[in-house]
């Protein structure tokens, strides 16, 4: 298993060739399927899009690096529909509230594991008690804010004694735990974080390739339009962000 700290930040190796194709920024988990079905690979320049690369396609993942076979196998995000359609659901793992069927939260993820060889999500790791692993097989809804998991299934770890006289100096502050969770709360944020503004770069100045139709098929965006910070958002309110990403030039 590999925690997602280890993966991310990593470099991309292609075998043939040993070129290094850019850094891990983020891992595109699918909550169908409970796994990693992408990873998000920094620009190579500052006016470039984001990259994906199929988990399908990583040959491994070692303490130094990931390796894929070819250079080819890392794609501009825009050539990926699949990849910003999983973005777009905005399913944060990390940081996640954890709740039971029966409506008991449990608390939050602070941290969850993979299989190397398939990205299948292993299991999961709350903030609350870092011995607490849960099992990727009690998860029963893999949501955009909620994890729900089987209560039935669940037991809860005897809680371990605490030391009462704790210097009050060593205690963690209100002020620390504000701190912690807005570190894990933007952490748990960073993959639709890291596309939105990395994507939203690259289209501002480029061109609509066609027409952009809404849910009763008006032309909200002709083709050939200038792409700029107030058509993102129109387009966006329209649910169209995707299909603008898809038809740019």
């Amino acid at each position: 298993m590999k925690k997602t700290k280890e993966i991310n930040g990593l470099p991309v190796i292609a075998i043939n060739g040993g070129e290094n194709l850019g850094q891990i920024e983020a891992l595109v988990v699918n909550p169908d399927t409970k796994s990693v079905e992408f990873l998000l690979i920094n620009r190579e320049k500052w006016y470039q899009e984001m990259r994906v690369i199929n988990y399908t396609d990583v040959i491994g993942i070692g303490e130094s690096a990931l390796t894929t076979q070819d250079g080819n196998n890392v794609k501009p995000l825009s050539m990926n529909a699949s990849a910003i359609e999983l973005l777009n659901k905005n399913t944060n793992v990390l940081n996640a509230k954890v709740m039971t069927n029966k409506g008991e939260i449990l608390g939050s993820v602070s941290e969850f594991f993979i299989a190397e060889d398939d990205g299948k999500i292993s299991g999961y790791q709350m903030a609350e008690n870092g011995s607490d692993f849960i099992t990727a097989a009690l998860i029963l809804t893999l949501g955009s804010e909620m994890i729900i998991i089987d209560e039935n299934a669940y037991q809860e770890p005897e809680e371990e004694s605490k030391d009462i006289t704790q210097p009050e100096e060593n205690k963690p502050t209100s002020n620390t735990t504000e701190v912690e969770q807005q570190k894990e709360q933007d952490e748990s944020e960073k993959p639709v974080k890291v596309f939105e503004e990395h994507q939203r770069k690259y289209l501002l100045g480029r061109h609509t390739s066609k027409d952009i139709l809404d849910e009763h098929n008006n032309v909200i965006v002709k083709k050939g339009e200038e792409i700029t910070e107030e058509l993102v958002k129109k387009v966006s309110d329209a649910g169209k962000y995707v299909e603008l990403t898809m038809n740019s030039k």
